[in-house]
């Protein structure tokens, strides 16, 4: 009876885990999302917002590292049930970095009130968010529902975000030797897409964790990749 309680007491703790990180994706996410929008349009309210709410992001990253800390302290989980916990606790680390990076786009917005943005840079710069977001969704999804082949296909997508990041990189750099007017507004885009490729590489890293926790032990005792 003991033993069928203890199990049922881990459950609850996984579930109540995986609850927490649940949230925190759809915070992070709407920061994100936000990201391209308070930079491309001057929106300075939605740009504070976004610098608030990644206080609330650390603040879940703690509560999660605290479960997780928890939950091999209590259960010392083995095989799949620990890989799932570290790879929970690594993945929330991303999440909270990702935030970071989208909270520092939003500080640009604010520090460059007048942006002077070409059409050209501006629309590789959405093309590069729209990537960004799409790989950030796709990794919390396959770390919501454990999907292994969506996981894999966020690490291959992960070339496409370089290639557009480089694209941009190239066109802002043209475009201010021909005309330095825009200069100041050309260095805060070419850090925040610098962010954004940033925000791609810790989807990318939930994505590994993802395939990292699915991972099965061969009969030897051996992670079966």
């Amino acid at each position: 009876m003991e033993k069928r309680h203890t199990l049922q007491a881990f459950e609850q703790a996984l579930s109540d885990l995986s609850a927490a990180v649940l949230i925190m994706t759809e915070h992070v996410q709407a920061m994100v999302a936000s990201a391209a929008h308070v930079l491309l349009d001057n929106d300075l309210v939605r740009a504070g917002e976004v610098v608030e709410n990644d206080l609330v992001v650390d603040r879940e990253l703690e509560t999660i590292r605290a479960r997780c800390l928890d939950i091999l302290v209590r259960y010392q989980p083995v095989a799949g049930d620990l890989r799932q916990v570290i790879a929970i606790e690594h993945s929330a680390g991303n999440l909270e970095r990702a935030a970071d990076h989208a909270k520092n786009i939003a500080k640009r917005a604010i520090a460059d009130r007048n942006s002077r943005i070409s059409a050209d840079a501006a629309e590789l710069f959405r093309q590069l968010h729209a990537a960004v977001l799409g790989a950030l969704e796709d990794a919390n999804d396959a770390l919501v529902r454990r999907d292994v082949d969506l996981a894999h296909k966020v690490v291959r997508g992960d070339r496409r975000i370089d290639v557009l990041h480089d694209d941009l990189f190239h066109l802002v750099l043209a475009g201010s030797r021909r005309d330095t007017s825009k200069l100041k507004s050309d260095i805060h885009l070419l850090f925040a897409a610098k962010s954004l490729e940033r925000i791609g590489d810790h989807a990318t890293n939930i994505a590994e964790e993802v395939i990292f926790m699915s991972r099965r032990e061969a009969p030897d005792g051996s992670i079966d990749t």
